[in-house]
């Protein structure tokens, strides 16, 4: 769902790690992205047929449909740019934009500088809280995963607290 990828796009790049984003992600591209090659050697054809059979047996016990020598299997993974400038997809992109924003200016991506981390979560009521504080700053990241909103108590600091991004607004 859209606000599912939204919340993804929260948890990839609020980490502190170095975010991946694939293959227009960022705005919502439906196409998948499976395996194509374009060999003439017909020995090595069916060798790539035969290798992706085996592993895709071995690893989740089913087999990719999808031949990767066929031209249509490499151009269903084309991407629709233009779905960009569409919406939902745009309103999707710019939340990238806006997290990526946020990401270089809060320090979130700098958590070295932040001396205390703590992790809660919630199996109950879904959700996670990540928490990075330093003697100055302290910022709190609240990923919601549950389906309807919820009030939730968290342990937090008395005091001020400015929300700066809402992945509902």
């Amino acid at each position: 769902s859209f606000e599912t990828l939204k919340l993804a796009a929260g948890l990839t790049l609020l980490s502190p790690s170095i975010p991946l984003i694939f293959m227009g992600e960022e705005y919502g591209e439906p196409a998948g992205f499976p395996y194509f090659v374009s060999y003439s050697d017909k020995d090595l054809i069916q060798a790539v047929r035969h290798g992706r059979h085996e592993d895709l047996s071995a690893l989740w016990g089913r087999v990719d449909q999808l031949d990767p020598q066929d031209e249509t299997t490499f151009l269903n993974a084309k991407l629709e740019l233009n779905l960009a400038k569409a919406l939902p997809h745009s309103q999707l992109l710019e939340f990238y934009k806006t997290l990526i924003r946020y990401r270089k200016t809060s320090s979130i991506s700098h958590v070295k500088h932040f001396d205390r981390h703590a992790v809660k979560y919630s199996e109950k009521n879904f959700f996670l809280l990540v928490n990075h504080k330093s003697d100055l700053k302290e910022i709190s990241i609240i990923f919601n995963f549950n389906t309807s909103p919820q009030e939730i108590r968290l342990p937090l600091r008395n005091g001020q607290w400015t929300k700066i991004i809402d992945s509902s607004d």
